[in-house]
Formats: C-alpha cells, structure tokens, sequence
C-alpha cells in the first residue's frame, strides 16, 4: 500500500510538472473563451460533451495546473472505484490493479493529456461500474438511477460509445437467459432487466440524435481511410501489436467460451458481457481503420479488471510454477508500460519546455527592447503547427492579427510569416491565425526552428553563431532521468534542438 501510494505521488509530479497550454489541439482551449460543443456533422464527429468541462475551469481562469489537477481528480475517483469494484479481492490485488491501469499506455496518455475525451469516458465507466455492482447487490432505486446517469454521460464522449454499452446490456441479457432457461415468462424477465433495456433505450436515443445532427453531412468522414483495401487489418495488426491486454483479453475470451462450452466453468453476465463490449469497441474503430494509441483506453480499463478477476480465480487452482511464470510476465509488462510511458512523458515535457523557454525568450526582447510588432519566419513547418504556435503565443500575451479580441495598447503584435501559401493567409481554414506568405526571411525577421523537426547544419549556415535561444534536449535531471527509465525507447517523436535567431 505505501509502495502504490509513492508510486502515484511521483504519477501525479509527473502530470503537473511543467505543463502548458501547448501541444497538438491544444488551440481548442486556448484560442477562444469557450470551446463550443464539438459537433461537426461536415466530417461525421458529435461527441459534445468533448472538453465542455474546460469551460466551466476556465470560468476560474485558464491555468494549466488548473485544468490538469481536474484530471488528477479523475483519476483519484477511478481509483476509488477500483477499489470498490474489486472489493472481494485481497487489498494487495487491489494495488497492483490501480498500478497497473494508470502505466497502460492508452489510459496514461489519456491522463497526462488534456484533449482525450478517453480520460472522460474512463471516470464515467468506474462510476458506471460501481453502480452496476450496487444495483445488482441491493435493487437500490439511486443505484439504477446514477447508474443510468453514468451511461448518459459516456454516450456523448465518443461516438462510438454507444456499441459497448448496448453490446453490455444485450450481453447480461442473453448470458442471464442462457442461465435461466428455459425461459418461462418473458414480461417477468424484462421487469428483472429493466436496467438493461434502459441502457438499450439510451443507446436507440443517442444513434436517433447522431443521424439527426448528421442529416446535413456531406459525406466526407473522420475516418478517411475507412474502406480503403487492408486498411482495417492494418489497424487491427496495430492493436494487436501495440496493445497488449486488449491481446490478453481476447486470449481470455476464447478460454472462457471453451471453458463454459464444456461446462468446466459457468458464465459471468456481468464481467463476460463487459469483456466482449470492450473487444467490440475496439473493433469499431478497427472497422473504421483508425489508429490512435489512446483510442482503447476504456477497453483497456475494463481488459485489465476483468483480467485481474479471472486470473485471480483461476491461478488460486494451478502449480506454483504456472503462477511464477503468469507473474513473471505480468511484471514485465508492466516494466514495458513504464518504459513507453517515461518515454511519452519526456517526449512531452521537452516539447512544453522548449516552446515554454523559446516564448519567454521572445518576450523578454519584446519587453526590453519595447518591439510594438515582431515579425517570426518559420522555415521548416506547416499550417497546423504555425497555427498551435500562434495560439500559444496568444495565450502567452500576444495579438494575432485576426483576433476578435480587441489589441491591448501594451501589447506586442506577433506576425507569422513562412515560404507555404495559405488560403485565405490562414494557418488553417478552421481558426483566425494569420500565416503570411514569404518565400525568404526578411531582414527583421527572427527565424525560428520549432521543436519536432531536425535542424541541419545547412540550416543554421547564414543564420550567425549566436542564436538568440537554443533548445537541448535531455538538458535537466528528470529529463535524463527519464531518459534512463525509457531504456533507449526509439526516439520518434522527441523534440530536437530548436532555435530562435534575431534579425
């Protein structure tokens, strides 16, 4: 219990450390007041509870550690949950679960982000859970009630929520019949399953509002690589390869159905029910050949409790050497989880600090040289990123032409130029950042290399020795202790040197 209390103590340091408002869709929370409910029948998405919490967060103001302490919140609660969840399982069970859910890659991301309705759908499940469970022990009429309350709420995180909880609540059904049959009276069963078939209801009324809000859909799709040849097997090879107990959870399924075909063991409608919902979920998105690595992180959530139940009952009966070899790769899965997640996090904390320290830099030469404008040549990136970057140096203090908000007399003008045109000059058709076309740097333009991208020797040639600000990674001690941690996990996405050169 302490070694799982200090474990997430230093989770949570982690979290909060040095965090920023900055990072891809970051934009969302930064560019405007309020991020109005996303539903944008033009590319199929409605999920419009999505980040509808930062609103109410940031009527207290918008404060990085504001908004990640809510997510710290979350996570308290879940685990709270877990641990009513598994409440007839030994403490130390209990601990090891809550450890092992916070390191899955899919569910940490989640948690260490902000825009990943995932973390939402997650808090809303273990509360959903924990209702079922009171429900079903005493018949409390509250039970039912929040437990619906749950549910209303993760219909309207992620669209495709509403096939887990549906495939649930058909699931308990058709396990309860096959227990009970055969079945005698039809009007007592569905009055036995009154939750269930409410659950249903609220699937039927969510897919009614989702064809309704897509009545005006021009038939593009978020999914874009949705029935293009191998596409959905690429996505499945990915979450079998990358996932690994969403892998476990569908070997534990076939074990199961083999063991309850031969009558060796008898069906769970509760947590079987719940294993198939979270394989369909993720089927879902391999239909749609979407790969995101947080994607499954409410399948996640419910793979590792249902796995840590099974595995629990049914090692209790087998040789010592089974449970030594079940626990030695549990502990090395585990050892796996922590290297992906020390390599995220210092992927991301060296992203924050080299956008963080290259703004302060611009900054302080504003201020100190009293710069009413200052004109930045980005080289090297795109739209997408020039228009993140300006909503960061938006939230930092400066006007971007475009905004609505009205320019403060004291503050500085920031003009994004580089060598791409725009239409409309702006970085993307969806927000007001202007991008200004130039095929070259001007001669009072500062030249910035954004982190994410190389930077050649060539690059820097006719830009002096001296940059005004040089980003190095792996420069601090938790970077370098998180370095060592990883293990040398390939460096894919970490942030390279990044550069800020005066005219």
């Amino acid at each position: 219990m302490a070694l799982a209390a200090l474990f997430f103590c230093l989770y949570i340091s982690l979290v909060l450390y040095g965090e920023d408002f900055v990072g891809a869709d970051y934009a969302q929370l930064t560019a405007h007041q309020f991020f109005p409910m996303p539903i944008w029948p033009e590319n199929r998405r409605f999920f419009p509870l999505g980040l509808q919490e930062y609103n109410l967060l940031g009527l207290i103001g918008k404060y990085a550690a504001l908004y990640h302490a809510w997510s710290v919140v979350q996570l308290g609660v879940v685990i709270a949950c877990v641990f009513r969840i598994l409440e007839s399982t030994p403490l130390w069970l209990r601990c090891a679960v809550c450890l092992f859910v916070a390191v899955v890659p899919s569910i940490a991301y989640a948690y260490f982000g902000l825009i990943y309705p995932e973390r939402d759908i997650i808090f809303w499940m273990s509360i959903w859970m924990v209702c079922l469970q009171a429900y079903w022990r005493t018949g409390s009429s509250i039970a039912f009630a929040c437990a619906l309350i749950a549910v209303q709420w993760m219909l309207y995180y992620k669209e495709i929520v509403f096939l887990m909880v549906g495939t649930f609540a058909v699931g308990k059904m058709l396990a309860d019949a096959y227990l009970e049959r055969p079945l005698k009276n039809l009007a007592a069963f569905g009055r036995a399953h009154a939750l269930e078939l409410s659950h249903v209801m609220l699937c039927a009324v969510f897919l009614g509002v989702y064809l309704m809000e897509m009545r005006s859909s021009t038939g593009a799709s978020y999914a874009i690589n949705v029935g293009r040849k191998g596409a959905a097997l690429a996505a499945l090879q990915f979450y079998m390869r990358w996932d690994l107990p969403l892998a476990a959870l569908l070997i534990a399924i076939v074990f199961r159905v083999a063991m309850v075909a031969t009558r060796r063991r008898r069906i769970d409608p509760v947590w079987d029910a719940l294993a198939v919902s979270a394989v369909i979920y993720v089927l879902a998105y391999v239909k749609l050949a979407m790969i995101k690595d947080y994607y499954p992180a409410p399948a996640d959530f419910i793979a590792v409790l249902y796995l840590a139940r099974l595995m629990f009952a049914e090692l209790a009966t087998t040789s010592r050497v089974v449970r030594f070899a079940m626990t030695a790769i549990i502990v090395l899965t585990f050892a796996r989880n922590v290297r992906q997640l020390a390599y995220a996090t210092l992927s991301r904390k060296e992203y924050v600090a080299a956008n963080r320290q290259m703004v302060d830099a611009l900054q302080r030469v504003s201020r100190s040289e009293r710069l009413d404008t200052i004109s930045l040549y980005f080289p090297k990136v795109g739209g997408f990123q020039l228009m993140e970057f300006s909503a960061y140096l938006r939230y930092r203090g400066f006007y971007l032409p475009g905004d609505s908000t009205p320019r403060r007399p004291d503050q500085p003008v920031a003009i994004v130029r580089g060598p791409h045109r725009y239409v409309d000059e702006r970085c993307e058709p969806f927000q007001y950042f202007r991008c200004a076309y130039a095929p070259e740097r001007a001669a009072g333009d500062f030249v910035i290399y954004l982190p994410g991208r190389a930077v050649s020797a060539d690059d820097l040639k006719d830009l002096g020795a001296s940059p005004l600000f040089h980003f190095v990674p792996g420069s601090t001690g938790l970077e370098r202790a998180l370095d060592r941690v990883a293990l040398g996990e390939a460096p894919v996405d970490r942030p390279a040197h990044s550069y800020v050169f005066r005219p």
